[in-house]
């Protein structure tokens, strides 16, 4: 509870810190390097925000490259990306973060419109932003303290978001009162986006691999994948022993639409 109160002063104490990004000449095509860019591919989670923030803080650039594909997460870990990115701007003035979104919905599209000095997509990047879901347990006093901070929480998140929109608070909560979606140039119009804008990977990222060990009842092995984000399903499959590589293996990595993986504020 206190790192979670903490977060939101320091936050508090920035205000509405959805400034308007310093003029600069926009990307014309986003290239994706080993020593260039972090990703959020994942839920934000604490997990996930400790990697993407160790490996944005070591980036030796003044133009870092944040590709976004998450369906959301917690609001807590959210808020703590955000304030140390913002902490690493005010440091370095000459600092642009460039954001490229392959798809990103509640917390996620949040985290979008409060450090991205520049929001690319393709022409089927999906955003979605609704409204919070969650749940308070305790005494009586205790539930109402919680609702009244959770509440404070929302309206910095809702302040963020329409200042970078350009659109009120009271038009952000209509849109979003259920789920507000926006497609490719759609999210541009919307101005949830900056532009619709080509990405690709050097061959030498494409050429990098990582790997991950999996277990199950249907076998064990290990996934291997490319480093370059725009791939994201492995690109070899090695299962242990003799085991045979299945059909339900491989559908196992495939990757489901957002709207089935939509993570609600937590």
């Amino acid at each position: 509870m206190k790192r979670f109160i903490a977060a939101l002063s320091s936050i508090i104490s920035t205000a509405c810190f959805a400034a308007s990004p310093a003029p600069s000449s926009p990307s014309k095509l986003i290239t994706l390097a080993s020593d260039n860019h972090v990703a959020l591919a994942d839920e934000v989670s604490s997990k996930s925000v400790s990697a993407f923030l160790k490996t944005f803080l070591s980036l030796d650039s003044d133009r870092r490259i944040v590709y976004i594909s998450s369906p959301g997460g917690s609001v807590v870990e959210g808020m703590r990306l955000i304030q140390v990115v913002r902490d690493e701007k005010a440091a370095n003035k000459n600092l642009r973060v460039i954001c490229y979104v392959d798809e990103a919905a509640s917390m996620a599209f949040a985290i979008i419109q409060a450090v991205c000095d520049e929001r690319h997509g393709s022409s089927t990047s999906a955003l979605m932003q609704h409204q919070a879901a969650f749940g308070v347990q305790g005494s009586d006093n205790q539930v109402y303290s919680r609702l009244k901070m959770i509440a404070s929480i929302l309206r910095v998140l809702d302040n963020i978001q329409a200042k970078r929109i350009g659109i009120t608070v009271e038009e952000l909560r209509k849109r979003s009162a259920d789920e507000w979606w926006t497609v490719g140039q759609e999210a541009v119009d919307a101005n949830v986006l900056d532009r619709v804008t080509p990405a690709v990977c050097t061959k030498e990222l494409l050429n990098e691999k990582r790997e991950e060990k999996f277990a199950g009842f249907f076998g064990s092995g290990t996934a291997i994948f490319s480093k370059c984000p725009l791939i994201s399903g492995p690109v070899e499959i090695v299962m242990d022993g003799k085991q045979q590589l299945t059909e339900f293996v491989k559908k196992s990595f495939e990757k489901t639409p957002l709207s089935e993986r939509v993570i609600r504020y937590k």
